[in-house]
């Protein structure tokens, strides 16, 4: 049984690296890409934006976005160390108060 279909060489099974890349024929996706491309810098250049400007405020963006989560991070952080130490204030006493009558018992 062989294996045959885009980007398989008959016989041995294995894709080739252009193969993988292109999906098929690699003039095809090259004009696929070369279009794509004009119609997607039409756009920004409608919108009056730069590609420089689109990627800075994509990066702005995820920076902005890892800050929030790093300040949230912490808060939880925080406020659970207090939750634990307010809880541990009332909880160990009771447990050690507990384990020493349960000890007297024996």
């Amino acid at each position: 049984m062989t294996e045959e279909g885009p980007g398989l060489e008959p016989g041995d099974g294995k894709k080739k690296p252009q193969r993988l890349l292109f999906q098929g024929n690699a003039w095809r996706t090259a004009i696929k890409l070369a279009i794509a491309s004009i119609v997607v810098g039409g756009v920004l250049a409608f919108l009056g934006v730069s590609p420089v400007g689109f990627w800075r405020s994509v990066f702005e963006g995820i920076k902005g976005l890892l800050s929030f989560i790093g300040d949230s991070a912490f808060e939880i952080v925080v406020n659970l160390a207090t939750y634990l130490f307010f809880g541990a204030l009332i909880v160990v006493p009771v447990w050690l108060v507990m384990r020493l009558l349960a000890d007297r018992r024996r």
